[in-house]
């Protein structure tokens, strides 16, 4: 029925921006969903109906169980089909949580939002704006019942048309409920992915070892980064990247992690300055080609002269030369308050993965060992 559709798209029905009375800064439109695995991202099939509709939570207790049955991971995965099972999700258990259908099959369930993240997942707003939104959301509870028509047994679904039972989460996912969210704390940055380049520099780093907390043993890994937000980045001896809270490890582990990044954002400013004075002593005697060798990183994944038109970006460096050497020398003559514009902002976590440092108004990155502009 379509009043119990209550998000931007429903099965066999058309909705269109004049719908989303909630506002299209506050409605879902899409957002992760991560390929299932043996590991990962598995859902569980054939529970009852009445007790998902009357409190998803049955989601959660029944991946908890031993002999719970799954969909196979190539199953359902049809993406033109338009079922829930291939290609939906609800705004009901917070990002990364537990999926699963009814006995009805691929068209009922709940569908969780999910990302290799751990934290949370991307999601594409109504308005076009995409961000990163937390497993911490406030999603309500999961035992309220979900919005239905129909009898289920003693219990009763919630009414269509009812603000969500969902909290915040749960508010984003409707289009016309006419709920009152504040955003402006629960849409965060986009998770910046990792280049090859900077996947091979991290592959040098030392191995260490990480005590998960409350358990035996450990696992050998590399530290990458640790995001604002608390969230460790591990690669593992595989090169492959891992996700994972702070606080899910051991005290010391997790103070080691904070030091580690502190200390190695320090060292990153040491050369900073000295960068800069070389690229600007290229640019001022026009060895355009050097420069952009040694100095120029390209966001579309190239830092090598052979990977774009060198001849076009000479060209465009001798048209915008005198700008460029008066913004390099507007940073050097002052060093001092270069490094410490440079160091509040790595104190506020300004400089992550990918340690991208915008001031003055250029824009760097640190790549192997040296900074780079990227235009």
């Amino acid at each position: 029925m379509r009043r119990t559709h209550r998000g931007v798209f429903g099965r066999r029905y058309q909705f269109r921006l004049r719908d989303i009375l909630d506002g299209t800064s506050n409605t879902l439109l899409m957002a992760e969903r991560v390929i299932p695995t043996k590991s990962k991202g598995r859902v569980a099939k054939n529970l009852s109906r009445e007790k998902v509709i009357l409190g998803p939570d049955a989601c959660r207790v029944a991946v908890a169980r031993d002999d719970t049955l799954y969909w196979k991971p190539a199953e359902g995965m049809s993406w033109p089909d338009g079922s829930l099972l291939s290609i939906g999700f609800q705004a009901i258990l917070p990002p990364n949580s537990a999926s699963c259908t009814t006995e009805q099959g691929i068209l009922e369930g709940v569908m969780t939002v999910s990302s290799r993240h751990g934290n949370g997942a991307h999601v594409l707003v109504a308005d076009g704006a995409v961000a990163f939104v937390s497993a911490t959301i406030d999603a309500g509870s999961a035992s309220n019942p979900s919005v239905a028509v129909g009898n289920y047994g003693d219990g009763k679904p919630a009414f269509p048309g009812v603000e969500s039972p969902y909290g915040v989460w749960g508010a984003l996912g409707s289009r016309a409920c006419r709920e009152s969210i504040d955003t402006s704390k629960v849409w965060q940055a986009p998770k910046k992915s990792i280049t090859k380049e900077q996947l091979a520099e991290y592959a040098t780093l030392p191995l260490q070892s990480w005590r998960p907390a409350g358990r035996r043993g450990s696992v050998m890994a590399r530290q990458i980064d640790v995001e604002e937000d608390g969230t460790l980045i591990l690669m593992d001896k595989s090169n492959k990247i891992h996700r994972i809270g702070l606080s899910r490890f051991e005290n010391e582990d997790a103070y080691r992690a904070v030091e580690t990044k502190r200390n190695r954002q320090t060292e990153l400013l040491k050369t900073l300055d000295t960068d800069l004075e070389a690229a600007l002593k290229l640019l001022e005697t026009r060895q355009y080609e050097k420069f952009i060798q040694d100095y120029v990183h390209q966001e579309r994944g190239g830092s090598g002269v052979k990977e774009f038109d060198l001849r076009k970006v000479t060209a465009e460096l001798e048209v915008g030369r005198g700008e460029l050497i008066a913004r390099l020398d507007a940073l050097l003559a002052n060093r001092e308050l270069l490094k410490s514009v440079g160091r509040e902002r790595i104190n506020r976590g300004q400089v992550g993965v990918s340690q991208v440092l915008e001031i003055g108004q250029l824009k760097l990155i640190m790549v192997a060992g040296r900074w780079k502009l990227t235009f």
